[in-house]
C-alpha cells in the first residue's frame, strides 16, 4: 500500500491524488490517503485561512480512501519518503513497488501525463453551480475572440518568499502567446492580489489588450477560478511553463 499527505489548497490536493493514481497504475498498489492535516492544522502559510478538504465533495469521480491513524502512524514509522525535488520528475519513487508514506509535493507535468486522461475524465465542473457575477465572467470569457487567462498567486507566497515571479515573469509568459497570432486578444486575470496586477503588471502590457481582472471568487471558492480558467483557450502562466519544459502546448480549444 501507499499512503499519499494531502495538505494545501484544492489544487494542491489535486496533484497529490495524481501522485496517487500514478502509484496505482504503475505498481497496481492499494493506495490511501493521510487526510489528517484538514483535522490537526488546516491553516494556509500565512496561518490566516483555513484550508478544508473539498476536493471529493465537489469532484465526486474523484476516489480517495482516507488512511486509518492506525496506518498512518505506521507507514509513517517505517516507510516515510519525502521528496527532495518537488517541481521536478523524480522517477526514482518508480524504481520497484514497495511500502510508502509518501510526503511532500510533486508537481512537475510528467505525472499527470501518466494518468492524464483518467484524471480528466473526472474533473467535471458541469454540476457546479455559478452565481450571477461568475455567468457573468464566463459570458464575456465566451464572447472574446480569445481568451487567455493569467494566474498571479501572491498572498501568503508574498509573506513566505515564495513569491519568485515578477513582472517580467508574467509579461514574457503573455508575449509567447501574444506572438503567435495577429489577433488581438482579451487577457482574463486571476488572483489573489488582483490589486498588485492592476497597479504593477496592467500599465506595461500593450494598450490595445482588453484587460479583465476577475475578483468575484474569495479563497474558498478555488474551484469556481479553475472552472473559469478552463474554459479560457490558453492558460498563460500554465503555457509557458510547458514551453519551458519542453512539452507541446495544449491546442487551442474550440469555443462552446
Amino acid at each position: 500500500m501507499a499512503i499519499v499527505l494531502v495538505d494545501g489548497g484544492l489544487c494542491s490536493a489535486i496533484t497529490k491524488y495524481v501522485l496517487g493514481e500514478c502509484f496505482r497504475k504503475a505498481f497496481g498498489m492499494v493506495v490511501k490517503y493521510d487526510l489528517m492535516w484538514f483535522e490537526t492544522n488546516g491553516m494556509d502559510c500565512s496561518n490566516k485561512n483555513s484550508r478544508l478538504f473539498t476536493l471529493t465533495a465537489l469532484f465526486p469521480n474523484f476516489k480517495m480512501d482516507a488512511a486509518t491513524q492506525d496506518e498512518i502512524d505506521f507507514y509513517k514509522r517505517h516507510f516515510y519518503h519525502y521528496n527532495p525535488k518537488p517541481y521536478w520528475y523524480y522517477p526514482a519513487i518508480f524504481d520497484h513497488p514497495q511500502p510508502l508514506y509518501f510526503d511532500g509535493y510533486a508537481e512537475h507535468w510528467k505525472y499527470v501525463a501518466d494518468v492524464e486522461d483518467k484524471v480528466l475524465s473526472e474533473l467535471r465542473f458541469k454540476h457546479l453551480e455559478l452565481n450571477e457575477a461568475n455567468r457573468d465572467v464566463l459570458s464575456n470569457i465566451h464572447k472574446a475572440p480569445i481568451s487567455i487567462a493569467v494566474h498571479v498567486r501572491r498572498g501568503n507566497y508574498v509573506s513566505i518568499g515564495m513569491a519568485m515571479l515578477g513582472e517580467d515573469y508574467y509579461r514574457t509568459a503573455i508575449d509567447q502567446i501574444v506572438s503567435a497570432s495577429d489577433q488581438d486578444k482579451a487577457k482574463v486575470f486571476f488572483s489573489d492580489d488582483i490589486d498588485w496586477v492592476r497597479r504593477h503588471l496592467a500599465p506595461k502590457l500593450p494598450p490595445h489588450i482588453e484587460l479583465h481582472f476577475i475578483d468575484v471568487n474569495n479563497t474558498g471558492a478555488g474551484h469556481l477560478v479553475l472552472l473559469l480558467i478552463s474554459e479560457c483557450d490558453h492558460q498563460n502562466e500554465l503555457e509557458l511553463q510547458l514551453r519551458v519544459l519542453g512539452r507541446p502546448t495544449v491546442q487551442q480549444k474550440k469555443k462552446p
